[in-house]
């Protein structure tokens, strides 16, 4: 049946079914890569927001005035 169209054309659709096979763990990882990357950088920049309030409340003691 298929030996019909050549070992070459059927170790291409075996490589293409491997690749859909594999396709959907790609892209699961990819978005949970971003995901992650996404809360790191929030999470630092918070703590660079907090730094900066703290940094600013510590002025803010030092003055003359309010």
């Amino acid at each position: 049946g298929a030996a019909l169209h050549g070992r070459d054309l059927i170790k291409v659709a075996q490589a293409m079914e491997d690749r859909h096979t594999q396709y959907p763990t790609f892209i699961k990882d990819v978005s949970r890569h971003i995901i992650e990357a996404y809360l790191i950088h929030r999470e630092l920049i918070k703590r660079k927001e907090d730094a900066n309030s703290i940094k600013k409340q510590q002025v803010d003691k030092t003055s003359m005035w309010p």
